[in-house]
């Protein structure tokens, strides 16, 4: 009986986390949605596509509200530059999905 309570716990735990996974997702197809439009837009007017100075100062202020956040800033920090160089990686395939 004792290891029924454990159990429960924990798939209440998975659960919660699936949740949270699917908000992260959500949240991830509206940046990608957005900054596939700046490209676009860019890409019409015949601007610079990637800044650098730009995605320091995204990084920056990613940093800064995960700190408010209480989330790791160096966590945070290395997921948004892993959707930063995965969106320029979608940007540059052949054909983007």
């Amino acid at each position: 009986m004792q290891r029924e309570r454990p159990a429960r716990a924990i798939e209440e735990f998975r659960r919660q986390i699936e949740v949270a996974d699917r908000a992260l997702l959500a949240a991830l197809r509206a940046r990608v949605a957005l900054a596939e439009q700046l490209l676009r837009y860019k890409e019409e007017r015949g601007l610079t596509l990637f800044d650098p100075g730009q995605e320091e100062r995204v990084l920056d202020r990613i940093g800064s509200w995960a700190a408010v956040e209480r989330v790791e800033p160096a966590l945070a920090r290395a997921v948004m530059r892993l959707v930063i160089e995965a969106g320029k990686l979608r940007h540059n395939a052949p054909d983007p999905p």
